[in-house]
């Protein structure tokens, strides 16, 4: 079995790459999406061993790191992948999600342009600028609103993806060796958890392998589960 630093490099590692998308897109009914390698994924902060998916200039494509694919062993590798792909098979769901926090977020920019504007006219009319005030404040709540909103369905976008990476590849225990090198190079504070997590378009490692798990549970008996 290859190991992971045995794995060549350049073009070898993007065939592999490729290679894994195409049989779990296949395996899931899905056209196969474009592969690209970059040396490096993800915001700052973010794991070296990590992968994306975009739509970029609107053709479908699942960027993986250098690092993931000459690091990272075959199943967590599978693991990774997969959840890409499954963000792929997600897009329309996501698409929906974005027209709805974009259109909200029209009318808040709306609705602050009308109390900056009503709050003249209330002070030339004696009612003072009370009315505009209220006007704007309702907008910026309206917008803090859709931007929690926005990233509570990212991170119900990571969950979909991650039950998807459950359905077609089907190995908790490599799930736990990919989170166990993310805990390595990228560990998740443990201080403020409840209220940050408000903040983050990701949900906390440990809530993703219970999706994973109980996916698989609704999918296999667990005594009949690969490990």
């Amino acid at each position: 079995m290859t190991t992971p630093h045995d794995r060549p490099v350049g073009d070898d590692l993007l065939q592999e790459a490729l290679a894994i998308v195409r049989r779990a897109a296949e395996q899931a009914g899905l056209p196969t999406p474009a592969v690209a390698l970059a040396p490096s994924v993800g915001k700052p902060g973010a794991p070296r061993a990590n992968a994306e998916y975009k739509a970029i200039l609107g053709v479908p494509t699942i960027t993986v790191a250098t690092a993931a694919m000459q690091e990272l062993p075959p199943d967590p590798l599978e693991v990774l992948l997969t959840h890409e792909l499954g963000h792929f098979a997600d897009e329309a769901w996501w698409k929906r999600k974005t027209r709805q926090f974009l259109a909200g977020m029209g009318f808040a920019v709306l609705l602050a342009i009308g109390g900056v504007v009503v709050g003249p006219i209330g002070e030339n009319s004696g009612a003072g600028y009370a009315p505009g005030l209220a006007i704007f404040a309702v907008s910026l709540l309206i917008a803090g609103a859709l931007g929690l909103t926005y990233l509570a369905n990212s991170r119900t976008s990571e969950l979909r993806a991650d039950r998807f990476a459950a359905r077609h590849h089907g190995n908790l225990s490599s799930a736990h060796d990919l989170f166990k090198v993310w805990d390595r190079e990228a560990p998740e504070r443990e201080w403020g958890r409840g209220l940050l997590l408000l903040i983050r378009s990701h949900p906390y490692r440990a809530t993703r392998l219970e999706a994973i798990e109980a996916e698989l549970n609704r999918q296999d008996p667990p005594a009949t589960r690969r490990t």
